[in-house]
């Protein structure tokens, strides 16, 4: 997918594709990617964590994250639960995100370094982060 140029285009391709993924897994849900979909909900839920604890001052130390750590503790966290289950917490968590992001300006979805915890990847944006776990997932 090209890159998008604002945030309603963002949100946009957020709803489209999930509508889309959301069809596929009501169609087949043998063909959805568990793991995949753990690691998508946890970490959508973390970044709006983050989001929030940011807004309220707090100082994140991410520095000691490690990403492989937090996929795995996602795929435990949510391994016993159903498919029908996880998707239904991830439409929860997408609605929660375009709710987000409809407060947010394009400067701060889409320019480097608006955020102290979009530093875990050196010059990513808020928008870096939302894409990888929705649209490039859903694609």
């Amino acid at each position: 997918m090209d890159k998008v140029t604002n945030k309603d285009e963002f949100v946009d391709a957020i709803n489209k594709a999930y509508e889309l993924y959301y069809d596929k897994i009501v169609k087949d849900a043998s063909s959805v990617d568990k793991a995949s979909l753990c690691k998508n909900l946890g970490w959508l839920s973390q970044i709006l964590q983050w989001e929030k604890d940011e807004r309220m001052g707090g100082i994140l130390n991410l520095h000691t994250i490690d990403s492989n750590e937090l996929d795995q503790s996602f795929v435990e966290m949510y391994k016993d639960d159903d498919i029908h289950y996880l998707v239904e917490n991830y439409n929860k968590v997408e609605l929660d995100l375009v709710a987000y992001l409809d407060k947010l300006s394009d400067e701060d979805l889409f320019e480097n370094n608006k955020r102290h915890w979009t530093n875990l990847v050196p010059d990513t944006s808020l928008y870096d982060w939302i894409k990888k776990y929705t649209l490039d997932t859903f694609v």
